[in-house]
């Protein structure tokens, strides 16, 4: 499920079947939001952006729709070439850049271990590199990810790196020293 920004009543929700519905705050469908072309297959998560477009997380890809449902042309689709460690693990930053998580492989032809930031726009940014990336697979595993109110991301996980189980991540990907 994802609650909308633009209307904190408005939620999407996903389900068996690769139906994505937007629905009111009484419960009612939106007839006039329709996923085009069908998805057929399970997302795996769905998150808002501050737009109000959503962004789908599906079979290793990342991809966008407007707020009618249609596929977001001017969004640049990611591939990932290895699972999402758990689709529960992303957030959507105030600027509407998405923070994904995933075992290790290449994004885009960009190659990382756990925690990726892609543009608002799509494509990884490449200012953004997690300081525990680098590592053998299964070393380091994020588990969660969440947003403080001012942006700043915060990653729970198992390995090293992450005492006592989680960090706060800087712009730049670099742990934040001045969080205990």
């Amino acid at each position: 499920v994802a609650v909308s920004p633009v209307d904190g009543a408005v939620c999407y929700v996903a389900y068996a079947g690769g139906a994505i519905l937007r629905v009111d705050a009484n419960g009612l469908v939106d007839q006039a939001f329709n996923v085009s072309p069908p998805l057929g297959v399970q997302p795996l998560g769905i998150a808002a952006q501050p737009s109000g477009k959503l962004l789908v997380l599906q079979n290793n890809r990342i991809f966008r729709l407007n707020e009618d449902g249609t596929r977001d042309t001017g969004y640049v689709e990611t591939t990932l070439t290895s699972l999402l460690t758990d689709p529960a693990v992303r957030a959507v930053d105030p600027d509407g850049a998405l923070y994904a998580s995933s075992s290790t492989g290449v994004l885009n032809g960009t190659e990382f271990r756990t925690v990726v930031r892609l543009l608002p726009d799509g494509g990884v940014d490449p200012g953004f590199r997690f300081a525990l990336d680098g590592f053998l697979a299964g070393q380091r595993t994020p588990t969660c990810l969440g947003l403080e109110q001012s942006g700043r991301l915060l990653v729970s996980g198992s390995g090293s790196g992450f005492s006592p189980g989680f960090v706060r991540v800087l712009p730049t990907g670099a742990v934040d020293p001045t969080f205990t």
